[in-house]
């Protein structure tokens, strides 16, 4: 009796091809999603690039709009609106046009744990003098991995300009600031540091 092909079923040849047809399939999807995950995981890599680096645009925007104001001290002998340390720094800057106030604010850049914050109000001669600091605070950065300063110009007038990790009671501001900036994102850290320039005088 004559069995019906159908009825045989699959010869070797045919289940061989669908075989190597599936695994072609699944390879193909598997590739798919594979692609997938790693453009997803440097998106967000990007992200936390972008974000580091535009904390680190803003910093420079605020450090560029410094303006050297001189102010008395209750002896009587002038100083100039900045003091500048390692890991902090107040400053006089000019309004950014976003504030409710406009003119000249007083800045304060600064580490606190993991963060970095930026505090600003409308410039008055006591509170440079510690009679009360500016009201309204952001933080720029979260995940802060590295926030130093260096200042350069001359200490003394008449002096060398010197780079210093601290900048206090000068007559003069620094020429240059250099801000030591990375944060860390998904476990990898991301450097943003940069140098700026700062104006000398108030015209």
């Amino acid at each position: 009796m004559r069995i019906p092909r159908r009825a045989r079923g699959f010869t070797l040849l045919e289940a061989l091809l669908s075989i190597a047809l599936m695994s072609l399939i699944v390879g193909t999807i598997a590739g798919g999603f594979r692609l997938g995950k790693r453009v997803w995981e440097t998106g967000r890599d990007y992200e936390g690039v972008q974000e580091v680096e535009e904390a680190a645009g803003a910093l420079e925007a605020i450090l560029s709009r410094a303006f050297p104001v001189q102010l008395d001290r209750r002896d009587g002998r002038p100083t100039v609106a900045f003091e500048g340390r390692a890991n902090r720094i107040r400053l006089v800057t000019t309004s950014d046009g976003g504030a409710d106030w406009g003119g000249l604010a007083l800045t304060e850049i600064s580490a606190f744990a993991d963060d970095l914050g930026v505090r600003s109000g409308v410039l008055r001669q006591e509170a440079w003098f510690g009679g009360g600091g500016p009201s309204r605070s952001a933080t720029a950065l979260r995940g802060l991995a590295a926030f130093e300063l260096s200042y350069f110009g001359a200490p003394e007038p008449n002096a060398p300009p010197v780079w210093t990790n601290e900048w206090v009671d000068r007559d003069a501001p620094p020429k240059l600031i250099a801000v030591r900036l990375a944060g860390v994102r998904r476990g990898k850290r991301i450097d943003a540091s940069f140098t700026v320039r700062i104006r000398q005088n108030p015209l």
